[in-house]
């Protein structure tokens, strides 16, 4: 009896020793917080399991909660702030440790930024509208939230976690695996989209043709806008639905999927390609019975290729 409590005790012992590096568990945090620091123009965070935020204020700052083991360094230098640290997650026996650790950087709201670059490999981001130039973000199992003006690029990943993204400038590239993509812009340039196994949800109320390629494996794709411009989606095992003025070619492509297309325009300037493997035609509301429907060349064309779903095309004059 003795022996079987000394091993309990000992494991005991053994368990909180381990865990007492984690943070939170044994008071280890370290604080930073500099209200009022050198005033920057670009930034470049790299994190591994910490929440990153940028606030809009009266001063530049910054404040960092993380473990105290994992040493975090900031500095600014030649307008450049830079903050890195080496949180991690910690798996036991099945049971991940989250603390809720952050970075938080303080700027004026009427900043303008030539670069951001944030990292973070399980951590969420949270960027407010930002006048910048170029725009990177990564995440590897945390949701992105983030907002750009006047960008001339924005390249957001995110492996599975959900990305939003709003604003408007040049090009954009969002990439998820499995999680959702979400997107309010206003006259951007390009947009591509890639997703493995989420939807993508994508809406521009511009007045600038807008450059537009979607690609999921297993979502439906919805895409509204002012004005579209050479669309491309394809969906293996999700509906596509698009509206708006489609200029160009516009080529659409599902597998298991129906499409449905609206186009603020009249059905005088757009030829169509409409071939659906196992599903019915209705062009303008009308049902047609054929098992494929086209016409003639146009500048502004509509290609749709499903294979086990229907083919709705509508214009509005």
């Amino acid at each position: 009896m003795l022996k079987k409590t000394f091993v309990l005790i000992a494991s005991v012992v053994l368990i909180a020793t381990m865990f007492a590096g984690c943070g939170n568990i044994a008071g280890s945090n370290v604080r930073i917080n500099e209200k009022d620091i050198t005033p920057f123009n670009a930034v470049s965070i790299d994190t591994s399991s910490t929440r990153i935020e940028l606030v809009a204020a009266d001063r530049f700052g910054v404040e960092i909660f993380v473990p105290k083991r994992f040493a975090p360094e900031w500095d600014v230098t030649n307008g450049r702030l830079t903050i890195r640290d080496n949180t991690t997650n910690y798996v036991f026996s099945g049971i991940t440790i989250n603390n809720d650790h952050y970075v938080k950087v303080y700027y004026p709201a009427d900043t303008t930024f030539a670069d951001m670059t944030l990292a973070s490999s399980s951590g969420k981001i949270d960027l407010p509208q930002v006048n910048v130039a170029d725009l990177s973000i990564t995440s590897s199992s945390g949701s992105i939230n983030a907002g750009a003006e006047k960008f001339d690029n924005a390249i957001i990943e995110s492996s599975s976690g959900d990305i939003t993204f709003s604003g408007s400038g040049g090009y954009v590239k969002m990439t998820s695996q499995s999680g959702a993509v979400r997107s309010d812009t206003e006259n951007c340039e390009e947009i591509s989209v890639t997703t493995s196994s989420g939807r993508a949800d994508l809406a521009d109320k511009g007045n600038v043709a807008t450059v537009l390629s979607v690609s999921t494996q297993s979502g439906r794709i919805d895409a509204k806008g002012g004005v579209w411009r050479d669309v491309t989606a394809r969906s293996s095992s999700g509906g596509t639905t698009i509206s708006g003025e489609l200029l160009g070619n516009t080529y659409v492509e599902t597998a298991s999927g129906s499409v449905i297309i609206s186009v603020n325009g009249s059905l005088s300037v757009y030829g169509y390609t409409l071939t659906p493997g196992s599903g019915s035609i209705h062009l303008n509301g009308e049902r047609m019975d054929k098992p494929a429907l086209s016409s003639g060349s146009y500048d502004n064309h509509i290609t749709v290729t499903t294979s086990s779903g229907g083919i709705r095309l509508d214009f509005s004059s």
